[in-house]
C-alpha cells in the first residue's frame, strides 16, 4: 500500500543531499542511544528523590527498553506505508514531549510516563536509521549500515559517562532536557 503522491519514489527515491540525510540519522540515533544508557548513572538518584526501592525505580530503564524494542519493531513495518519524513517527525516531537515532560516531573508516576513518551518517539530512529540506507543508498549500503552501527556502538559506551557528567554537575532532571535536544534536528 503506497501513501497518496508517493507513486513508486518508495523502490527507487531520489534524496538532494545523502550526505546530510546521513548526518541527520547518525545524530539523532545517536542521541536516541545515549537516551538508553546514560540514565543508568541516575538511577540512585531518582531512587533517593522519590523514596523508591531498586525494584520500583529500575521501571525507569526496563520501561523504556522494553517500550523501545517493540516501537522499533512497529515504526519498521509502518515505514511500509507512511512517508519516512512524516514518521520521523512524529517520532522527535513525540520523544522531545517525553523529554520535557521528564524534566519537570514532579514525581515518580510522571517521570515514568515521560520515559515511555520517550521511547515511544525514540524507537522510531533505529527503524529508521536501517531502512534510509536500504532505500536511499542502494549501493553503498554496507559501508552506510557500518557507519550506522558504529555510531550505535559509540553511543552505547558515551551515554554514562554524559550521563555521570551532567548527573554530577547539574542534577538527573538534566538528562531529560538534554535528550530534548534532539528536537533541532526536525527541520533537517
Amino acid at each position: 500500500m503506497k501513501m497518496k503522491g508517493e507513486g513508486n519514489k518508495m523502490n527507487n527515491p531520489q534524496i538532494k543531499n545523502p550526505k546530510a540525510l546521513l548526518f541527520s540519522l547518525c545524530f539523532v540515533l545517536m542521541f536516541s542511544v545515549m537516551n538508553g544508557t546514560m540514565f543508568n548513572i541516575a538511577i540512585p538518584d531518582i531512587a533517593e528523590a522519590f523514596s523508591l526501592l531498586p525494584s520500583e525505580v529500575s521501571w525507569v530503564m526496563t520501561g523504556y527498553i522494553m517500550i523501545y524494542a517493540v516501537g522499533a519493531l512497529v515504526y519498521g513495518k509502518l515505514t511500509d506505508t507512511i512517508a519516512l519524513k512524516t514518521l520521523i517527525t512524529f517520532g522527535l516531537i513525540v520523544f522531545s514531549l517525553g523529554s520535557l515532560i521528564g524534566f519537570i516531573a514532579p514525581n515518580y508516576g510522571f517521570v515514568l510516563m515521560a520515559r515511555v513518551i520517550q521511547a515511544i518517539g525514540g524507537s522510531m530512529i533505529p527503524a529508521i536509521a536501517f531502512i534510509a540506507p536500504i532505500r536511499y543508498f542502494p549501493n553503498e549500503r554496507g559501508k552506510i549500515l557500518g557507519i550506522i552501527s558504529s555510531v550505535m556502538a559509540f553511543a552505547s559506551g558515551i551515554g554514562p559517562i554524559l550521563g555521570g557528567v551532567i548527573g554530577g554537575f547539574l542534577s538527573w532532571q538534566y538528562l531529560f532536557l538534554t535528550s530534548a535536544f534532539i528536537i533541532i534536528t526536525l527541520p533537517f
